[in-house]
Order: C-alpha cells, then structure tokens, then sequence
C-alpha cells in the first residue's frame, strides 16, 4: 500500500505532530508501506520512496487557503502515487486532502493530536465548521489519546503517539560533556517546547525563581522557540524576576535530543497536550519529568513512577516537587529508569503496527 502523509507544518517549524509524521513515515516504508509527506515549506523531506515536491509557505490573509489550494493541486498531480492519505488534526489542509481523496475514490485517515481551545469570532465558525466535516471526509479517526477521543466529536480507536526509542538513545549527547560545552552545574531543568503561557513556561520560571530562593543551584535549559506575541511579556518577567543568569536558551532546534541528557528533569507545566513527544523522549533519555494532569498525559506518565504530576497553574505544588527532586539523586535514577521501560512499551515499532491494521482494515473495504 503506497501512503501519503499530509503535515499541516513545513519542515522548519518544530513540531511533535511533525516528528510523529517523519518517524512513522520512515517506519512505514521499512515495513513494505511506501510512504511520502507533503508538508509547506521550500525544504523537502528526504524518504526512501521519494519526497513529493514541496510548497511556499503563504502569508498575510488567507495563507491557508492559498496553501490549501497548493495541497490539492500538488495532490492531484502526483495521484498517481498514493493509494491512502494519513492526514493530521482538522486543518484546512487536512480537509483538503481528504475531500480530494473523497474524489479520487481513496481512503483517509486522520489523527487528532490535541483538541484545541474554542476560538472566538470567524475562527470559531472555522473551527466548528472543520470539526463538522472532518468525519464526513474522512473514512476513519485515530486520537492520540483516550482523553483527546472524549473531549472531541465523533468515534474513533486510540493509537498513543511512539517515539523510536533505540533511536532517540543514539542521539543523545554525553551528559558532562554537553554540562562543560553549556556551562551547566548544579540541578538542571530541561524545558522542551514553545516558550509560551499555554505550555506553563512562564509558571516554570516562577518556580526557578523559588528554588533559587531556598538557595538551589538551579539552571534552566530552555529549547524551543518563543512566539512573537508573547517575546516581549517573556523578555521582561525573565529580567524582573532576575533569572538571565540561570537559563540557556538554546532557540528552536532539530538536535534538541541531543542536549537533553545534561538535564537532571524535564518539565513540561502545560495546560493543554495532547500526548506530548517531549515528554516519551525524556522518559527514553531515563531523565524523570514533571508534567501536569491535562491531555494525555496522566495517560503516559504514572505520578511517582516515571516522574511527578501537579494541577496546570500550581506554582506552589510544582516548586515542591523539583526542590525534592534536587535534593534526592537516587530517587531521580529511580524514576528515569522507571521510565525508560515506560517508553519502550510506546515504541514506534508497536504504534506502526496499529496503523497498518487501521489502513489495511480500510484498504479491504
């Protein structure tokens, strides 16, 4: 069967929908599934089977509508070479591809990673207008998680997001090599992610702020970009609260699995996931994380086996666990090897497996 993977986000933008896209892709192909991703962007995506051509990137009013309309004719032309299209969350480009597919007589599969927030004005009529067409388009839903199938419409099966751990553990850096080529002592909190309020960033530095206070050498590892609407709110509660010297920013980057094993934790305070990658490639790296009970995530991560949980917003309950953690070594290998085996149960190899049963299922219909 020849797939194509459909990526709302072009090849510059880090993305775990991307990776989850890149990965599956590559395992796809390996297991006799041809695979190919059509994604924006001027940078094409090197699989075995051969990239389709990429697109521009449009901006300014309607940019989706224009890239939209680049999907379906780029689509149509190389039809040729797909026989199922695996599209991703309730896009305009996802609903594209599988009204074209619809037309082309062609299956659709498409996952929701993460339901959004309800949206205001035009966007919100969006949204629900996209929300309503998805199961009328699309020949079958995955969720990637159990809590994400409840908060959204429509019937589905649950297939969790996988990481290919051996891979991932080949990609780490040297822990003190990277703590000497960062400058890094101390306990080190790792924040993967966009560095924005809806991931709990800002409520991590009040938190660091705090252990700096109980006198904790602490510093924060920061990978991920920051969006440009929040910059100058982030820049300036950085300075106030006094925290310059004890974060490394390291900006968006694709080797961000190489830096993360100078950390002692991954943090991810959000307040909205779906099944957060970041968290699985922690656990694989046999770092503990602290997370919050939103999305998916009390569904990977076992609150005092794998790392620790608190409520999204409790600065206070947050600053207790990583003070504990600072202070007590063995429980962080406890809790790293913990989760380690907790990955592995998430591996890619089992998660392509599930989609090739919902593909074929679909294939002999």
């Amino acid at each position: 069967m020849k797939i194509l993977e459909v990526s709302p986000y072009g090849p510059n933008q880090v993305s775990g929908i991307l990776s989850m896209v890149r990965d599956l892709a590559l395992e796809l192909t390996t297991r006799g599934h041809p695979t190919s991703i059509a994604l924006p962007g001027k940078t094409g995506l090197e699989i075995d089977t051969g990239q389709l051509p990429s697109m521009d990137i449009p901006s300014g009013a309607f940019a989706n509508f224009r890239l939209s309309i680049q999907i379906a004719v780029l689509l149509w032309r190389m039809r040729q070479k797909w026989d199922l299209v695996h599209v991703h969350q309730a896009h305009p480009i996802s609903l594209v591809a599988a009204i074209l597919a619809r037309i082309l007589g062609k299956p659709t599969v498409v996952t929701i990673h993460v339901t959004p927030p309800r949206a205001r004005a035009l966007r919100g009529f969006v949204q629900l207008g996209l929300e309503w067409l998805r199961p009328l388009v699309c020949n079958s839903t995955v969720y990637v998680s159990e809590h994400t199938r409840q908060s959204s419409t429509g019937s589905g099966v649950v297939i969790y997001n996988g990481i290919p751990v051996a891979r991932v553990r080949k990609t780490l850096g040297n822990r003190e090599s990277l703590r000497k080529e960062l400058r890094l002592d101390g306990f080190v909190i790792a924040f993967l992610g966009r560095h924005e309020k809806m991931k709990g960033y800002e409520d991590l530095l009040q938190a660091v702020r705090r252990l700096i206070d109980n006198g904790i050498n602490v510093h924060l590892l920061a990978i991920g970009s920051i969006p440009r609407a929040e910059i100058d709110e982030l820049e300036a509660m950085i300075r106030n609260l006094g925290l310059g010297p004890f974060i490394t920013d390291l900006g968006q980057r694709t080797d961000r699995l190489r830096y993360i094993s100078a950390a002692d934790v991954v943090a991810l305070p959000s307040y909205l996931e779906g099944f957060p990658l970041s968290l699985l490639e922690a656990m694989a790296a046999e770092i503990p994380v602290v997370a919050t009970t939103v999305g998916g995530i009390p569904e990977l991560v076992q609150s005092g086996q794998q790392g620790y949980l608190v409520s999204p917003g409790d600065v206070e309950r947050l600053t207790d666990i990583l003070i504990k953690l600072s202070r007590h070594p063995d429980e962080r290998r406890r809790l790293g090897r913990n989760g380690l085996e907790r990955a592995q149960t998430f591996d890619l190899k089992i998660v392509a497996s599930e989609y090739i049963r919902v593909f074929e299922q679909l294939a002999i219909q």
